[in-house]
């Protein structure tokens, strides 16, 4: 069996999956090769698993927000940007950090579409 773990890199990988980084007497260090191996195989597993199940989930959120804009626009809003203005009208900006952290509370801020929004916000919001 080709042995492909890196014991320098369980931590992170650990912490990844987890949210926290293993005990020195996790059974990845007390394990042979072999038991590594499956230990590490498992981790990148749930790793994938986790990284695409985000990426639905924040998907999900998107289509959400959009049919909100949508709903502001069938509502009167004449533009997806007067829309947008309408949905944060009511958030209570103090500074600009606060527009990523109202994309973030919506659950895609680590996206194109977040980053994108972020940017929409700035112009529709004056400070």
């Amino acid at each position: 069996m080709e042995h492909t773990f890196s014991t320098e890199l369980f931590s992170d990988l650990h912490k990844e999956v987890n949210g926290f980084r293993p005990n020195g007497d996790h059974p990845f260090y007390l394990s042979d090769d072999e038991g590594k191996q499956l230990i590490w195989n498992f981790y990148l597993t749930e790793n994938d698993f986790q990284t695409k199940t985000q990426a639905l989930m924040e998907q999900e959120r998107i289509i959400s927000f959009e049919e909100e804009i949508q709903n502001a626009i069938n509502y009167g809003a004449e533009t997806s940007e007067d829309a947008v203005r309408w949905i944060v009208a009511s958030e209570d900006f103090q500074d600009f950090m606060d527009f990523e952290t109202f994309v973030w509370n919506e659950g895609f801020l680590h996206t194109k579409y977040g980053r994108g929004l972020v940017e929409e916000i700035k112009l529709a919001v004056s400070l």
